[in-house]
């Protein structure tokens, strides 16, 4: 990930109405303890199966943003680093401002599990594995299952989004707008991957915050379509009921939706659509963020 996207991503994450952790996200108000945090790390990594993790310090998921004054990773990440048997999770760091405090978000790339911590206090070691908001050993089933779908996931590399478009061929009392995306699909191995388009999901955000009850909002059916040149002999097929990847590919998203006008007075001036397919039946999470221009 990009440092421009880390920042996005934990700006989106720090505005909505009510702060939670995810699978994917971690909130800290507090970071002294770097045995123990290398364990969270770890259990958090190894859970994420190949994906991307993030840590926001300087948010407290009771009391708000935070802040976290003081913070020197450079110098806690090595005492961190050295609580890890082998290779930790790779860490990206950005620094940014929101209401006034000075957050720090940690993007961690989980390519190389399963990562394994030693408790300087004992001879031993762990596979720790994050289950909810606690972490536990890893137990047989979660190697398995760690070790079995690490490569099953596909890097997707979100390469160009639309403007979020009106559609003026529908008039009062709704509004509608199309979606557009170009997505680059990166399998990482030689496996074929497979995406049922049927098991596509999709959830929203208008303006930031969950559409209201009245909204009347509907949706268009998703549509996937592979780009690539004429003639040229690209890994994969795209034919409106799965995706059939052996290879790097380039596919469009387009969906639309239909609000009523009355739920935004103000006007929808930004949209975020949480788009999840299932990848050999393992959930493959995408956000994008598309933005409206007048």
């Amino acid at each position: 990930m990009t440092l421009s996207e880390i920042e996005q991503w934990s700006l989106r994450e720090v505005r909505r109405p009510v702060l939670q952790e995810s699978d994917r996200v971690e909130f800290k108000s507090q970071v002294t303890d770097p045995v123990k945090l290398a364990r969270q790390i770890a259990g958090h990594a190894n859970s994420a199966r190949g994906e991307w993790i993030l840590w926001i310090l300087g948010v407290d998921d009771k009391l708000g943003l935070v802040g976290i004054p003081g913070l020197e990773w450079a110098k806690l990440w090595p005492q961190i680093e050295s609580c890890f048997n082998g290779n930790p999770p790779r860490p990206v760091i950005v620094s940014f401002q929101e209401n006034g405090k000075t957050l720090t978000a940690v993007a961690f790339e989980t390519t190389l599990p399963p990562y394994v911590v030693s408790n300087p206090n004992h001879d031993r070691l762990e596979v720790p594995w994050r289950e909810g908001t606690r972490v536990r050993s890893a137990r047989h089933s979660d190697l398995l299952l760690l070790l079995g779908s690490t490569s099953a996931i596909p890097e997707v590399e979100i390469v160009r989004t639309s403007p979020l478009k009106r559609r003026d061929e529908f008039v009062e009392p709704r509004a509608n707008y199309s979606f557009e995306a170009d997505l680059y699909f990166i399998p990482k191995s030689r496996n074929r991957v497979a995406i049922p388009i049927h098991r596509a999901k999709r959830s929203l955000l208008i303006n930031d915050l969950e559409p209201p009850i009245d909204a009347g909002l509907s949706f268009s059916p998703i549509t996937f379509g592979l780009l690539a040149k004429e003639g040229s002999a690209t890994p994969a097929i795209c034919d409106g009921y799965q995706i059939i990847l052996d290879g790097p590919a380039m596919i469009r998203f387009n969906t639309a939706i239909s609000v009523a006008k009355m739920s935004y007075p103000g006007g929808i001036w930004s949209a975020m659509i949480r788009l999840t397919c299932s990848v050999n039946f393992e959930p493959l999470p995408l956000e994008l963020v598309l933005r409206f221009e007048a």
